[in-house]
């Protein structure tokens, strides 16, 4: 393709491959034989305490190491004398034989083992492009810019639908690690209850405590199928978030003229969503302190709040895992921005150096995201506040070659 003016390179790639893991297990360092621990069984004998032991948990002599295997093709290609470039790849990467503490009968008295019980699959892409040319003999330019995407699925779970959910939950067909919530239909108004402060009739009736208008009205789907029973239960939970960012992306600009260079860098990223609990994310819990962006709460004047109504409590209904507390963690962030300047060629001679050049650099300058005021989007799920806020950093440089 030498000859060609638009197109200058061009490859195709394809590859599959197999890795072993074996830092698979949590905990019990060693899962395949039975451990035996001095100091969790003790026991008092003609009133002396004595140091007892036991095997807590059963082993299992089958496990092997988890196996990843990828898949992919991809495509590598150079245009305008090389000047674009472009570098695409698709991927099947699927993660089999993953450890997973498969319930047991409570009969057989010890804790269950984990199994080679599970399958994962990750499907997505990679695109990158990049731009890099010159005008006159001065000023250079430039941007490489790239994009992921990718679907996390759970193919196998040993022969079980899902494994018990807690806040999250992990079931065949979804992602793992997804957000287990309840789905929430606005606030219960004064219309709501009878002059005696009882719900009205055909209302779903409540099962987590006692309600008043201004409290979260949760939706009764009653669990996987969807069907109402006229009850608000644990069973009325389902899929309502992601806690996997699967959309990422950036960008870098940079130009150069005459010994000045400038660098810009963005990153970003999307599909996650976050819950705030606790100090975080509720008003006045257990006592405690209120944030400006949660002053939009209920009050019989302020009908169409974004929260509920205020609760200086550490329990209620309004606290269970729910959409309200939920935040769009997606996000762009102004990573660094750097200028420099490269001292001409005659003034570093005369100084008997090799090269130098000043700079000043500048990190996390802004984000633009969907988050609450002050709540940053890389912060842990759940969180309840214990988190350290992103800051600006600046510096200024010197670098000098000898």
């Amino acid at each position: 393709m030498s000859n060609s003016e638009t197109l200058n390179f061009l490859k195709f790639r394809a590859s599959w491959g197999q890795l072993g893991n074996q830092f698979i297990s949590e905990g019990n360092n060693f899962p395949y034989t039975s451990l035996f621990g001095l100091g969790n069984a003790n026991a008092t004998i003609g009133g002396v305490p004595v140091v007892g032991g036991a095997q807590l948990v059963l082993a299992n002599s089958q496990l092997r190491w988890e196996t990843g295997e990828t898949q992919n093709i991809g495509v590598d290609a150079k245009f305008f004398g090389s000047k674009l470039s472009f570098t695409g790849e698709y991927y099947v990467r699927k993660t089999k034989d993953i450890l997973l503490g498969v319930t047991i009968p409570t009969s057989v008295g010890l804790e269950a083992p984990v199994q080679n019980a599970g399958e994962v699959w990750n499907t997505g892409y990679d695109l990158s492009l990049g731009w890099n040319d010159n005008i006159g003999e001065n000023f250079r330019y430039g941007f490489n810019f790239n994009y992921s995407d990718f679907d996390n699925e759970i193919k196998s779970l040993g022969g079980l639908d899902q494994l018990p959910p807690g806040n999250t939950i992990n079931r065949v067909g979804s992602e793992i690690g997804a957000i287990y919530g309840l789905k929430v239909e606005g606030l219960y108004q004064e219309s709501d209850f009878d002059t005696n402060g009882n719900l009205n009739s055909g209302l779903p009736v409540p099962g987590f405590g006692a309600i008043q208008a201004g409290d979260i009205k949760y939706a009764d789907v009653s669990g996987p199928d969807g069907v109402p029973d006229g009850q608000l239960t644990n069973d009325d939970r389902t899929i309502i978030g992601s806690d996997i960012a699967n959309k990422n992306w950036g960008l870098e600009l940079f130009a150069e003229y005459k010994g000045i260079d400038l660098s810009v860098s963005f990153l970003g990223s999307g599909g996650r969503d976050l819950v705030l609990e606790g100090d975080a994310g509720w008003a006045f819990y257990n006592a405690g302190k209120i944030q400006e962006w949660q002053a939009d709460y209920w009050t019989p004047t302020n009908t169409t709040a974004a929260y509920p109504r205020l609760h200086p409590s550490s329990s209620h209904p309004n606290w269970r895992v729910n959409e309200t507390w939920m935040h769009d963690a997606s996000y762009t962030r102004l990573r660094n921005v750097t200028i420099g300047y490269q001292f001409p060629r005659n003034l570093v001679d005369s100084l008997n150096i090799s090269n130098a050049r000043v700079y000043l650099s500048g990190q996390n300058l802004a984000t633009w995201d969907n988050m609450p005021e002050g709540i940053d989007p890389l912060t842990p799920q759940f969180s309840t506040g214990a988190f350290y806020p992103v800051t600006k950093i600046f510096t200024m440089g010197l670098n000098v070659t000898f």
